[in-house]
């Protein structure tokens, strides 16, 4: 990995973020900015209520991606070149800003314990689900459960 490769992926990440920023009146990207020890960071959220931001640690390695309360993607790089890694960012981006993403949150006294993401193409087909545990034990029977279904961006 090198400085230049993790400079190429990160400019063309932040060109592709603002694309998507550019389609909506009340979008807004921030970043890039250093946000050790994870890299460099790049937000893109919309000020509409009940959407889902989306946070990017973008290198040359992998792309992590974060949205909404609790969802967190790896794209790793295998043997993909950058544009074929952008391509599977896309639809990502594409169902969290038109609003084709919910989760399902499970907390005991505030704090998540359990999640459950579904990321839909535009005909309703999930392409992604994920389930993420904070503890690697039962569900707690006091566990409250949430369901989140963000608004698209405006």
């Amino acid at each position: 990995m090198s400085p230049d490769a993790n400079d190429v992926i990160l400019g063309e990440v932040t060109d592709l973020v603002r694309e998507f920023a550019a389609r909506f009146d009340r979008a807004r990207v921030d970043g890039p900015t250093p946000h050790p020890p994870a890299g460099i960071r790049l937000v893109l959220s919309c000020l509409a209520p009940g959407t889902a931001r989306i946070t990017l640690y973008p290198s040359d390695d992998d792309i992590d991606v974060h949205t909404g309360e609790h969802t967190w993607i790896e794209l790793l790089k295998r043997k993909r070149d950058n544009p074929q890694r952008l391509q599977e960012l896309r639809p990502i981006l594409d169902a969290v800003v038109n609003g084709r993403f919910e989760e399902t949150i499970w907390r005991v006294r505030g704090t998540i314990v359990r999640s459950r993401a579904v990321l839909c193409e535009p005909d309703g087909r999930a392409f992604f689900s994920a389930r993420r545990f904070r503890r690697l034990t039962f569900l707690d029977p006091r566990a409250k459960r949430t369901y989140v279904k963000y608004e698209p961006y405006s």
